[in-house]
């Protein structure tokens, strides 16, 4: 086997989101991780700099995500992992899993109207027929494991009925909309599952809509009297099925307005719920879009498949191979990821733990409670270990660092991973000089720091701090240190034999920032550099050969 592991720091701007893939390139097995997708704006701009068009960061880390697996080999995203519910983190995540669940109910709604439009044999059939059958998708007739029997069958009856009444019906609104009012006054509910969560004016007029544009492609090709050829029928439905997607997107919420492709479709969910935090209620929002809510309403969930969800994940368990629905253990010599802390508890070696101790006068001033609960993540292959301790302040990532790399007292208990250096460090909140203490350089010795920096805002704190940056030019085993953006005026700005910066520094090209994504490429090789790392073509860093154990 030959393993491949890569690390993407994606630039999100002022946040953060890290893509794991690990794929063998021999067997072709796989897996992969996204942890965190950034806010909701792409804050890459300073506020006088940002275009009026704002870029949607969860857009930008789909694009990404999207184009890494494909380059990957075609491999699906198997875990989202939410570290903590600041903004900079979730609010992303939750517009990749809305923009999702659109993704499946517009292709739903799309399919019935191409199905449902050539059935009818002139136009006013046509209409109705498919306008009733995209209304009751709205409405709850799709089938899913374990809801009402027979739920998709009952929009083709509605649209059945639709078809042979609208004929004889007088009034005055147009035959879609008959369509649309067959549907909402002929479906049984028991017979379906909930309405989907969005306004019923919203779905009714997405369904006329649908109706209308099925119906102008069967003509338009030259079938006004309906029933096409399959491979007509298969164009129609995806035009449908694409423009119900347009129409639909208008009317989410920022950060949620683009198209999947059904991409997350069946990625497990990791975070760490509600449980022992303040943030109840963006947990609640997490879990309703793992679930298949589109958007935050008092219409209720949508019922969707969903999607397995984790929370918390419990501390030491090795999440990349051995978790979710596909949860194995992981093959002979493939990377692997392990949860180091989760509710402001740390992971200790011989299956202990230990809280996060409480902040002191004289550390520098604390990351906030949301980040104190953050889940961080070690990376492992063979003697490669990489840590992202997320939000947690130093003193939590000190003493992770501490259990990874020293043996623990006392008799050898079966563990996860032997001790080892640790090569690289994504540092904690941006370069926060709450973050990255000259002791945890010092305790894990990397050789690459990785920071995810963003705009230069006056309301918020300058990333990374002028003490982060000191730290690091300080620490010897660090040789250099990878920046998505740099967006402060520091009196030591960063050396170049040192710092990399990747991205344009916020600087516009042709209307838009240049991002400044970074990869770490680990190959499964000889042992014989050992620890050497070198960079690479497109801010990629090729760090070394590290022996498999």
């Amino acid at each position: 086997m030959a393993w491949q592991l890569r690390i993407h720091m994606i630039d999100v701007g002022h946040g953060d989101s890290t893509l794991i893939t690990a794929v063998d390139t021999a067997s072709k097995a796989s897996r992969s991780l996204l942890i965190d997708a950034g806010d909701v704006d792409d804050t890459n701009y300073s506020p006088a700099e940002r275009p009026a068009q704002r870029t949607e960061s969860s857009d930008r880390v789909h694009r990404y995500v999207s184009s890494a697996l494909k380059n990957a080999g075609g491999i699906p995203l198997d875990h989202i992992v939410v570290t903590n519910y600041d903004p900079e983190r979730y609010r992303g995540m939750l517009g990749l899993l809305r923009a999702d669940n659109l993704h499946r109910l517009t292709i739903t709604m799309g399919a019935v109207a191409a199905e449902e439009v050539a059935q009818g044999a002139n136009k006013a059939e046509q209409l109705a027929g498919a306008a009733a059958g995209a209304r009751a998708v709205s409405l709850g007739a799709y089938d899913l494991p374990g809801g009402p029997p027979g739920a998709a069958a009952a929009a083709t009856t509605i649209a059945g009925y639709a078809r042979q009444a609208v004929a004889n019906y007088p009034g005055p609104m147009t035959e879609q909309a008959f369509g649309v009012w067959v549907a909402e006054s002929q479906l049984a509910p028991a017979a379906v599952n909930a309405p989907v969560s969005i306004p019923p004016w919203w779905a009714a007029e997405i369904a006329e809509a649908a109706a209308f544009k099925a119906w102008f492609e069967m003509d338009d090709i030259g079938y006004p009297n309906g029933s096409p050829p399959p491979d007509v029928l298969g164009r129609i439905r995806a035009t449908v099925q694409e423009r119900t997607n347009q129409l639909l997107r208008r009317y989410m919420p920022f950060g949620a307005r683009f198209d999947t492709g059904g991409l997350y479709a069946r990625t497990h969910v990791i975070d760490i719920g509600p449980e022992g935090n303040l943030d109840g209620n963006r947990a609640a929002l997490v879990e309703d879009a793992a679930a298949g809510n589109i958007i935050p309403t008092s219409l209720g969930t949508t019922a969707g498949p969903g999607r397995a969800l984790t929370r918390p994940p419990a501390l030491g368990s090795e999440i990349l191979w051995n978790s979710g629905p596909r949860a194995m253990k992981a093959p002979a010599g493939a990377p692997q990821v392990f949860v180091m802390a989760e509710g402001r508890r740390l992971w200790q070696r011989s299956g202990g733990s230990i809280g996060l101790p409480p902040w002191q006068q004289g550390q520098p001033a604390d990351v906030s409670r949301t980040e104190q609960e953050s889940i961080a993540l070690l990376v492992r292959f063979g003697d490669y270990l990489h840590l992202d301790s997320g939000d947690l302040p130093s003193r939590g990532a000190e003493l992770i660092a501490t259990a990874v790399t020293q043996p623990a007292p006392g008799p050898v208990a079966e563990e996860p991973f032997p001790p080892g250096r640790i090569t690289s460090i994504k540092c904690g909140h941006h370069g926060d000089n709450a973050c990255t203490s000259a002791a945890l350089l010092q305790i894990a010795g990397p050789s690459v720091a990785l920071i995810s920096c963003g705009a230069l805002n006056p309301l918020r704190r300058p990333y990374p701090s002028q003490e982060a940056i000191d730290r690091l030019l300080a620490e010897k085993s660090v040789e250099n240190v990878y920046l998505t953006n740099y967006r402060i005026t520091s009196p030591k700005t960063p050396p170049e034999y040192k710092f990399v910066v990747s991205g344009s520094n916020g600087r516009a090209v042709n209307g838009s920032p240049v991002h400044g994504d970074v990869v770490l490429v680990i190959d499964e090789s000889s042992p014989s550099a050992l620890g050497a790392y070198y960079r690479d073509a497109d801010n990629k860093v090729r760090l070394g050969d590290f022996t498999l154990v």
